[in-house]
């Protein structure tokens, strides 16, 4: 997995960085976010990738940072305290 080096021009500012995901997000605080095959949703903190939630199907955030997760049942629920998504009119 390659991530963006703050600061640097884009062709010239990949790293490599450790794990394998099926999908793979980054927020617009920074944050990397990984899926593995299993469905556990990781963020990675420094170099480790730590896992946050099981039964995950996508990630995304918006732009007020709250993280959004898709669950495998079909649910979008906010990350930490699993309200659900309401949308408004």
């Amino acid at each position: 997995m390659l991530k963006a080096e703050p600061g640097a021009a884009a062709t010239t500012s990949w790293s490599k960085q450790p794990g394998e995901f099926r999908r793979l997000r980054a927020t617009h605080d920074g944050a990397l976010w990984g899926i593995d095959a299993q469905g556990t949703l990781y963020r990675l903190t420094g170099s480790v990738w730590k896992p946050q939630r099981e039964a995950v199907r996508d990630v995304a955030a918006s732009p007020d940072g709250i993280v959004w997760v898709l669950l495998e049942n079909g649910q979008l629920t906010r990350l930490g305290d699993g309200v659900p998504f309401i949308p408004e009119p």
